[in-house]
């Protein structure tokens, strides 16, 4: 069974934030603290 935390609402928006800038996915994750394939479902 995988233990998936949400994302906050804070995440939520440093993601939106960031994706209007030139910021890779990468970027994004380390900054906010998540793995890469939790800003791609993001952005999905």
């Amino acid at each position: 069974m995988s233990k998936y935390q949400r994302l906050t609402r804070e995440q939520r928006y440093t993601i939106e934030s960031l994706t209007r800038q030139p910021c890779s996915q990468e970027f994004i994750a380390r900054t906010i603290g998540v793995h890469l394939p939790s800003v791609g479902r993001e952005l999905k």
